[in-house]
């Protein structure tokens, strides 16, 4: 099933009906993500009958990574090519957007919300997951949807460098910061952009 951001409506006619925006949101990920998995998996079974390769590399929001790593015991290099949503006991749950609590109080909200993010949030989007694993006898160990992605990648190839993220104690090992994903080059030198009305200016700010 092939779903974009302008064929949603028109593919899932009941979405339109949800003015919730958390119940939108578990929607999406379960129709869009989850539930596509085993299709996705059944793809890759195909693809591997007359292509029998030994690597798959794949965007990390690809959910049918579990079943490959788990079921075809064949390695899965993830791409991560949003922010790391990797849990951590030292941040908030990814995407609140939180800076890392200092104070005992601090990580004790941390903990709180991401036990809103785990049992409330993402709650539905999670036990769908599970059912769909457990169904093909693949583990899930109840980690949440966005661990799952990232822990069952056998390396995670994680886009910018690690100086941009919060310090983490329980970065998982493996993970691999690359630095900036960039398009292909031919290696041709281009002339240097500049601007001569810059030089008038003794200061410049950029933003």
């Amino acid at each position: 099933m092939e779903v974009t951001g302008d064929t949603a409506d028109e593919i899932f006619p009941e979405r339109k009906g949800i003015k919730s925006q958390v119940k939108k949101l578990n929607y999406d990920i379960i129709h869009f993500f989850v539930e596509r998995a085993p299709e996705y998996y059944e793809d890759i079974i195909n693809i591997y009958r007359n292509f029998p390769f030994d690597l798959v590399i794949a965007d990390v929001a690809f959910t049918a990574i579990p079943f490959i790593t788990s079921l075809m015991k064949i390695p899965v290099i993830g791409i991560g090519v949003f922010p790391l949503t990797e849990k951590s006991k030292d941040l908030a749950p990814a995407g609140l957007a939180i800076t890392p609590a200092q104070s005992f109080v601090g990580r004790i909200k941390q903990k709180a919300l991401h036990y809103l993010a785990d049992e409330v949030l993402f709650k539905n989007s999670n036990k769908v997951m599970w059912k769909l694993m457990e169904k093909h006898g693949v583990d899930h160990n109840h980690l949440t949807l966005f661990d799952l992605l990232v822990k069952n990648s056998t390396i995670l190839l994680q886009s910018g460098t690690q100086g941009f993220e919060y310090t983490r104690s329980d970065l998982g090992k493996n993970i691999r910061f690359i630095g900036p994903i960039l398009p292909y080059s031919s290696g041709a030198k281009k002339a240097e952009c500049f601007d001569s009305r810059l030089n008038q200016y003794k200061k410049m700010w950029y933003w």
